[in-house]
């Protein structure tokens, strides 16, 4: 939302700025909703109302401005997975224009019906055991 209203570009360069203005240092939603009327919003009335930063950091439920999701967005990708799935060659030039969070689905499509072994612990059966280094990992 943030990145449509005021451009990708200026928005990669803020959060750049964020992260190196914020390093390693605790963050409150004042903190952050003051850092961005300062080094984003920059006292431009229409961005910041635009933006409904209030309503998206203090008030429940999704503010008006919301990009509505697209029910379409992920058939190319479904379609890609299916193939792949089946044998065929990764689409290198569909991967290559696919976000972050389309190009992990596809993966998980292709890895996670794998069955995972969950780590087991044996627990000591007294409370000094705990000491004696007598646990047991029952790994995979």
């Amino acid at each position: 939302m943030i990145e449509a209203i005021v451009g990708r570009d200026k928005f990669d360069a803020y959060l750049k700025g964020y992260f190196d203005r914020h390093a390693f240092q605790p963050v409150t939603p004042s903190i952050v909703l003051a850092d961005i009327r300062a080094n984003l919003v920059k006292n431009d009335q229409f961005r910041e109302q635009k933006l409904r930063l209030e309503e998206w950091i203090y008030k429940p439920g999704i503010p008006a401005n919301a990009e509505p999701a697209d029910p379409t967005a992920f058939a190319q990708q479904d379609r890609s997975v299916a193939a792949f799935a089946a044998g065929g060659a990764p689409d290198r030039a569909a991967w290559n224009r696919w976000t972050p969070r389309r190009a992990r689905r596809r993966l998980r499509a292709k890895c996670e019906p794998q069955q995972r072994t969950p780590l087991r612990v044996a627990r000591p059966a007294q409370p000094d055991e705990m000491t004696t280094g007598t646990r047991e990992f029952n790994l995979p």
